[in-house]
């Protein structure tokens, strides 16, 4: 499965957080909309790539996993809540299309775009 290119399981009734795809780095197109997936964007150990003058992390992002190849997320009408990680540009730097729509995020967007 290394090489995945399109993964879409919209209204698939899925539960849960996020999974992990940084393995995939030839993911280009993720679309999970419409489900029941909760929790906070980003690795599970976030705090590792926390924004500088932080305790934790101190704000290294070269050890964030990338998707480089990510051109499209579409993670609409799920129950993500938080914030968008900083690091987030640096890990999708090929992302054209993001969909976060119908979630309970809050904060800025982080600086670079999405």
């Amino acid at each position: 499965m290394v090489q995945l290119r399109v993964f879409s399981c919209n209204n698939c009734s899925l539960l849960g957080h996020l999974p992990q795809w940084s393995s995939l780095p030839w993911l280009s197109r993720l679309s999970l909309a419409n489900n029941s997936l909760s929790g906070a964007l980003g690795p599970k150990d976030a705090p590792a790539y926390s924004p500088p003058g932080t305790p934790a992390g101190g704000g290294n992002t070269s050890q964030a996993p990338s998707m480089g190849q990510l051109q499209q997320l579409v993670l609409h009408g799920n129950q993500l809540t938080g914030q968008l990680p900083p690091y987030w540009p640096s890990m999708l730097p090929s992302l054209a299309l993001l969909d976060l729509s119908y979630n309970s995020l809050t904060g800025p967007l982080p600086d670079g775009g999405c």
